[in-house]
């Protein structure tokens, strides 16, 4: 019997603590109406934010979305010659104007910017879909004047970006005991 008040007591610590330790899920954000109907839903930490730059006539408003899933392979995962891992990225932009020159690109690249790999043109649904072979990349979204350009690096000024969520993870260089190493030093603000 001695025992029983000391499990109980774990037991309302078990089920209150994560109410009182803040690791309850967060509330759904609110439905904004759009369906992304391209798109097949994904998990949320393989589905990444693209926002406007503003700085393409058009996308002033723009949003969209891309979703990483593992490419089809009859193993379960496909990976590459060197051992990477392959991975499909759909990609979904709303609230677009169809440029009046020119044509929306995908591009993905890694977050140093050393390697770049065009994903294609996006169609009249403002939709494409292609693969990524790296861990951490962003996704970049340029108005180019055709699709047919240069595939190693985007010519035209970026209408959106989204940062893969592993590529938010960096050094520790700016915090805490490292403040003398800036961020900055490694590409991150």
């Amino acid at each position: 019997m001695k025992h029983s008040k000391y499990l109980t007591g774990w037991i309302v610590l078990a089920l209150t603590a994560p109410v009182l330790f803040g690791f309850t899920k967060p509330d759904k954000t609110p439905d904004t109406g759009v369906s992304f109907e391209c798109i097949e839903p994904g998990n949320e930490y393989y589905t990444l934010e693209l926002v406007t730059t503003k700085k393409v006539p058009g996308t002033g408003q723009a949003y969209g979305k891309s979703v990483m899933k593992f490419a089809n392979s009859p193993f379960g995962i496909s990976i590459t010659k060197d051992g990477s891992y392959q991975h499909k990225l759909e990609i979904q932009l709303e609230k677009v104007n169809k440029p009046k020159t020119g044509v929306l690109v995908a591009w993905v690249t890694t977050p140093t910017l050393s390697k770049t790999k065009k994903i294609g043109a996006l169609d009249d649904d403002f939709h494409v879909s292609g693969t990524v072979e790296w861990n951490k990349y962003i996704v970049v979204i340029t108005l180019e004047e055709s699709a047919e350009g240069n595939s190693n690096m985007w010519e035209g000024p970026i209408a959106m970006r989204g940062l893969s969520k592993s590529g938010r993870m960096h050094t520790m260089a700016g915090h805490g005991p490292f403040d003398q190493e800036p961020c900055a030093k490694y590409g991150y603000e």
